[in-house]
């Protein structure tokens, strides 16, 4: 027998159970995704169990998250070699016991940053408390916590799973309206001088550490529908400058004059084509004037938001998805250049806004869950603020330097005292 014919089975045999290499691992992802991973952005989900979950029922809520979305036991068997199978999804769920519920999901490390330093196992983190002695006064018997890459899950995806649906990202990849040549030529030419330059920037002025904090609030749906009626402004407007309001600090958070944001709305007819239809979401960006008169703060924010909805989303997710793509190709050529802290740069904006659609727990797959619902997103260089509608309730989430986390506690005084002035 030759040297070939010896060393050939041996061969094929480890590319069976070898990784593949980097640009094979990620081959399916579009431009967005493919930089949502490397960025180590995360999403996060939490709800409440009217019933004491064991090991065995959190397996089986991983097995039907994996249905729901079948991308999640794709990339597990690009990036580990292996198909998904109930041992691997065994070792991604735990069980802990505690004395009060109240406590959680902020008892949690919700930033989901173990789950890039683990490529045997799935891009999937399931967690429960339980709580020692039996129901509290709100009939709640544990707490529930989903952690996953954000490149395969976004707040769309968390309001179908409340109520049992998969999330039909596959649908996407036919766009109903694809970009001119010259709009993608111009975009991509962009790109080319864009890319480069944020790069440079991301050298100089990207976090050298991550200090994020995740916290959350709890609010009653109809007094917020209550104060937005009474001062003129749609709930998203509110919600918005309630969070900003506080978070700026009079001046002293963000900025005296104007905070930079980007906000995300969900899909509408004639969305862009290319790469970028794996997600539903627009991203738009927001100047928003500072007031430190909290009803002027609000209409402007109003008026920022009406002037932008009235404005073709289409130019910045393109622009988004060609710089995007800009960077794959360079990180393809310049590895070394690109450490996790690149990605941490989120360009010149300091918050992020959201507000997912309604999350209404029903169905087998969230038979047990009770609210209210937290679901958030965790980016290691951007502050966020994810807003989650459900039933009654609607929290507020969270993801905030350490230096502003503290500001968040004003925000349920600031909600009374307008909902208590005449």
């Amino acid at each position: 027998m030759t040297l070939p014919e010896i060393v050939a089975p041996v061969a094929i045999a480890a590319q069976a159970v070898a990784p593949p290499a980097e640009a094979s691992r990620f081959a399916r992802f579009t431009h967005h995704q493919w930089y949502f991973h490397q960025a180590r952005q995360t999403v996060y989900f939490s709800a409440f169990f009217g019933v004491t979950p064991d090991r065995e029922s959190l397996i089986e809520l991983a097995w039907d998250v994996a249905g729901f979305i079948p991308e999640l036991g794709a990339l597990y068997e690009a990036l580990s070699g292996r198909p998904l199978d109930g041992e691997a999804l065994g070792r991604i769920v735990s069980l802990e016991h505690t004395d009060d519920l109240e406590a959680f999901p902020d008892a949690w490390d919700m930033s989901g940053q173990d789950i890039f330093a683990r490529h045997d196992l799935p891009m999937l983190r399931i967690r429960a408390a339980i709580r020692r002695g039996g129901p509290d006064a709100a009939g709640r018997r544990a707490a529930l916590s989903v952690v996953s890459t954000h490149a395969l899950f976004e707040g769309a995806d968390s309001a179908l799973l409340t109520r049992s649906q998969p999330t039909g990202h596959e649908a996407l990849a036919a766009p109903t309206q694809r970009y001119s040549v010259l709009r993608r030529i111009g975009h991509e030419a962009a790109a080319a001088v864009l890319g480069p330059l944020q790069l440079v920037a991301a050298l100089a002025f990207a976090p050298r550490k991550v200090d994020k904090v995740c916290r959350s609030l709890v609010f009653d749906r109809q007094k917020l529908r209550r104060v937005s009626a009474r001062l003129g402004l749609r709930q998203r407007s509110l919600m918005f400058a309630l969070a900003c309001f506080a978070l700026n600090d009079g001046g002293s958070g963000y900025s005296r004059r104007r905070i930079t944001a980007t906000y995300t709305t969900l899909d509408m007819p004639g969305r862009a084509g290319g790469e970028g239809a794996y997600f539903r979401h627009w991203v738009t960006e927001a100047s928003f004037r500072v007031s430190k008169n909290f009803l002027t703060f609000a209409q402007n924010i109003e008026k920022e938001i009406d002037r932008l909805e009235r404005s073709d989303k289409r130019a910045t997710q393109g622009l988004l998805h060609a710089v995007f793509g800009a960077h794959r190709f360079m990180r393809r050529w310049l590895p070394f250049v690109y450490s996790d802290r690149i990605f941490r740069f989120a360009g010149f904006y300091q918050l992020n806004l959201s507000v997912t659609p309604p999350h209404r727990l029903q169905g087998p797959l969230t038979r047990d869950m009770v609210e209210p619902v937290h679901a958030g997103s965790f980016h290691p260089g951007l502050d966020m603020c994810i807003f989650v509608p459900g039933r009654k309730k609607i929290t507020f989430n969270f993801a905030l330097s350490a230096k502003r986390i503290g500001r968040v506690d004003a925000i349920p005084a600031l909600l009374e005292a307008l909902d208590g002035a005449s």
